[in-house]
């Protein structure tokens, strides 16, 4: 924060080019982070961003999750573009409004997590892996690319019990079923 201020008198702005990501993932600590950016501007007459509501969000992120604020950008950044890929995919039709889109989200983040964290710790399940891979065909299908995606931009694999879980995930939000 006072980083924050000092840039702000020296008229240094940074852009959050994760804002949206934010809003959307961490409702909840974004509202915090935009409660703390009112009260510093009002207690310190500082000058700043709404960018600066969405870092302070972030960092509240890392004390949750125990991390760097390195891996909460980068997960950050990957929930968006995870998004993109459920969202482009031909077979699969998110449905925004279902109790379970919400499931879905907390998901991803956790898997996105664990991924970028190299934590592991999953038990083999070959038949449970086999089982969603040819009950749900197609989101296996969609959550692999998803996994593709995070193994090139984390440089760490995704176990197919990740990419199966991911699947039933899918299945449960696809209004093409």
């Amino acid at each position: 924060i006072s980083f924050a201020i000092q840039r702000s008198e020296q008229g240094i702005r940074f852009s959050n080019p994760l804002m949206t990501s934010i809003r959307e993932f961490y409702p909840e600590e974004y509202h915090l982070g935009m409660e703390c950016l009112a009260t510093i501007r009002q207690r310190f007459h500082a000058d700043l961003s709404d960018d600066e509501g969405g870092f302070i969000a972030l960092h509240i992120v890392n004390a949750e999750y125990d991390n760097s604020l390195g891996i909460t950008m980068h997960v950050t950044k990957a929930l968006g573009n995870m998004l993109q890929i459920l969202n482009h995919w031909e077979t699969i039709e998110i449905d925004h409004e279902s109790l379970y889109c919400d499931e879905l989200i907390v998901h991803m983040k956790f898997l996105a997590l664990s991924v970028f964290s190299d934590t592991h710790g999953d038990k083999r399940e070959p038949a449970f892996v086999n089982l969603v891979r040819t009950s749900y065909p197609r989101e296996f299908g969609c959550a692999s690319a998803v996994a593709d995606y995070l193994e090139e931009n984390s440089g760490h694999k995704v176990s197919d019990e990740k990419k199966a879980y991911l699947a039933i995930h899918l299945h449960r939000v696809n209004r093409m079923e």
